[in-house]
């Protein structure tokens, strides 16, 4: 227990050693020290809440950070250069760097720290490389005489293919050993003795038919030389570069133009009629033909070197037969109804397939011997149906419920529409399920509220109070049904009903001026009590939202007491005992206790309200003293 007569300090112990050797933690014990102050005696530990009075200090800590800052470290490696050498074998270097990196930093610092952070070797900064490269030439150049000795020539180069073919100085093609020697870029051609080349050709042979034969002669190359010697060559070329003539033909045609005759016969035509018996006519004329040209010439030509002229005309017949379509859905679903379908008249084509022609001609045609098929006809559609009836009226004003109706089971026939036993709907409607004989309903139903009324007071807190409907929608227009209706329908929000009063606070209270009466009246000497004043039952209200709360105040010293009072939160209005605002009344028990109700307590209910006790002396004010109580409320768990 503390001492009424004792001084009290905070006390801190050394700190501990440190829990690791980068960024660790010292810690040390703290603790409230008292000490008599008649005998000095000293307390190893008290009450910490004594020293927090006690001592102006603030507690000291009980731990805190120690070690050098944690880092990692890491070989960092650049990528490697290009080889040393640009063909051939040579070296590729690059750079390698310990690097430091911490919390607040990251830096570059020696090799060795890596070597024995990682315990591994630096990786290697050099490692050899090749370069591969390879000679390039193009094709020769024509030799530099056209006869005798010459030279031709072409352009060797260096290509480094590891580098995407790009081309380099030579030099360093001749300095890779591989690559060998270097290909020449010139050597030495003859085209030959130095002559005169001319076509030369021979005489044609006889033609090879009596019209329209051919020729035919040899054409070749010659050299000739000065001294008058003459040499076929096989390189034509060498006529065609040096002789300005063309190379003579060496075919050519022979003989008179021959011709042949024939009958040009035309494709038959249509038959006359469309169907049944007629004639097809055609076209045959006589034609020419040579090699440069096709004529047509009088039939006595053909007549006379190929014979009689083909016939232009012949007998046919059309055949047709009609072709009944498809007979149509009867005209009804259910019950005696007509079908009827076309008639179509069908021509057979010569060359397989057939086409419709108009039905006249079938008609007209004496190969139809018998009556045109029917194109109507009665049918039935004997068909079962669910007759649904109209509704029933829901079982319910507001909210979900039910309604019920018939279904009947209809059968058509040409007979009529008849009623029939559900079992036959159910045997030949197996797929269609009966419609349902009762249903959901969920009439819409809405609280219709007035407008609030006035405050009923002035200043302070009051009550204002409104009518609260209950609304059925309608097609005709809404109409008002019992307000427990609404009430009991869930699917219109919360609250149920809307609140038909409810608190209203207007501007505060003016306070009685106090009547003092004349100091003569207080005796010489005499000092009164203080008011004291405290919420007796409990000094803090907790409540559930929907509940009710109540608290005592009850004032304990004041004597003579003049008078008690509660002032409700936000803005301090006064209520007397007796008063009543809304859901808030205070009532007196005594002449020293009143009770605070609070009705239906909601979450802006929540706030600090104030007891207010007086004392007086020949009616002067002579003290004044207040307790507060604060108002905590929660809202009620939801079921689910």
């Amino acid at each position: 227990d503390p001492l009424v007569d004792a001084t009290y300090r905070w006390r801190a112990e050394l700190y501990s050693a440190c829990s690791r050797t980068c960024e660790g933690i010292q810690s040390r014990r703290v603790y409230c020290q008292g000490t008599a102050v008649d005998t000095g005696t000293t307390f190893v530990e008290a009450n910490e809440t004594l020293c927090v009075v006690s001592d102006p200090r603030l507690k000291p800590i009980n731990s805190r950070s120690c070690g050098v800052e944690c880092a990692n470290y890491t070989w960092i490696e650049d990528p490697w250069r290009d080889c040393s050498s640009i063909c051939g074998p040579g070296i590729q270097s690059r750079r390698v760097v310990c690097q430091k990196q911490t919390r607040t930093s990251t830096t570059v610092t020696s090799d060795n720290d890596c070597a024995v952070a990682l315990e591994t070797p630096k990786p290697a900064t050099t490692r050899p490389c090749v370069s591969v490269c390879a000679y390039e030439t193009t094709v020769w150049s024509v030799c530099s005489t056209t006869c005798g000795d010459g030279t031709r020539t072409r352009a060797v180069s260096c290509i480094k293919t590891s580098n995407g073919d790009a081309q380099v100085p030579i030099i360093n093609c001749d300095n890779d050993p591989s690559l060998g020697t270097r290909p020449p870029a010139s050597e030495s051609c003859n085209l030959g003795p130095c002559c005169t080349y001319r076509w030369e050709a021979e005489p044609y042979g006889p033609c090879s038919r009596t019209c329209e034969g051919e020729q035919t002669r040899r054409v070749y190359c010659s050299c000739n030389t000065p001294d008058g010697g003459s040499t076929e060559v096989s390189n034509e070329t060498l006529c065609n570069n040096n002789d300005p003539r063309l190379k003579p033909i060496e075919q050519r045609s022979c003989g008179e133009e021959c011709a042949t005759y024939s009958w040009l016969e035309r494709p038959w035509g249509s038959c006359t009629a469309v169907c049944g018996p007629g004639i097809e006519r055609r076209q045959v004329i006589c034609r020419k033909a040579t090699n440069t040209a096709t004529t047509t010439v009088t039939d006595s030509e053909c007549i006379t070197v190929i014979g009689s002229k083909p016939s232009t005309t012949r007998d046919c017949v059309r055949v047709c037969r009609v072709v009944p379509g498809p007979w149509s859905d009867c005209s009804v679903t259910c019950g005696c109804g007509q079908q009827t379908r076309t008639l179509t008249c069908v021509q057979s084509l010569p060359g397989g397939g057939e086409r419709s022609v108009p039905l006249i001609n079938c008609e007209n045609d004496p190969a139809q011997d018998e009556d045109l098929p029917p194109t109507s006809q009665q049918c039935e559609e004997i068909c079962y149906s669910w007759d649904p009836q109209a509704w029933g009226a829901c079982s319910t004003t507001c909210g979900p419920g039910s309604e019920e109706r018939n279904v009947l089971c209809m059968k058509r026939a040409c007979d009529g529409f008849n009623r029939v036993d559900d079992s036959e709907c159910r045997s030949v409607l197996s797929l269609t399920i009966k419609p349902d004989t009762t249903r959901d309903c969920d009439p819409d139903c809405y609280y219709d509220p007035d407008e609030w009324s006035p405050c009923s007071r002035t200043c302070g807190r009051g009550t204002r109070v409104r009518n609260v409907r209950c609304m059925k929608v309608a097609d005709g227009g809404d109409a008002q049904v019992a307000i427990f209706h609404c009430n009991q329908d869930t699917s219109i929000p919360e609250p149920r009903p809307p609140p038909a009063t409810e608190s209203c606070a207007l501007d505060v209270c003016p306070v009685p001026p106090v009547i003092r009466d004349p100091p003569t009246k207080i005796p010489p000497g005499y000092v009164p009590p203080d008011a004291d004043v405290s919420y007796y039952i409990r000094q803090d209200m907790y409540a559930i939202e929907g509940n009710g709360v109540s608290v005592d105040c009850t004032e304990i010293e004041a004597d003579p007491l003049a008078r008690m009072w509660v002032e409700l939160p936000p803005d301090g209005t006064r209520l007397d005992p007796g008063d009543t605002v809304g859901r808030f009344s205070v009532v007196r028990n005594n002449d020293r206790s009143l009770t605070l109700n609070i009705a239906d307590v909601m979450v802006g209910d929540e706030g600090t309200y104030r007891c207010v006790a007086q004392n007086s002396l020949g009616g002067a004010i002579v003290g004044t003293d207040t307790a507060d109580s604060q108002l905590t409320v929660y809202r009620p768990p939801k079921i689910t």
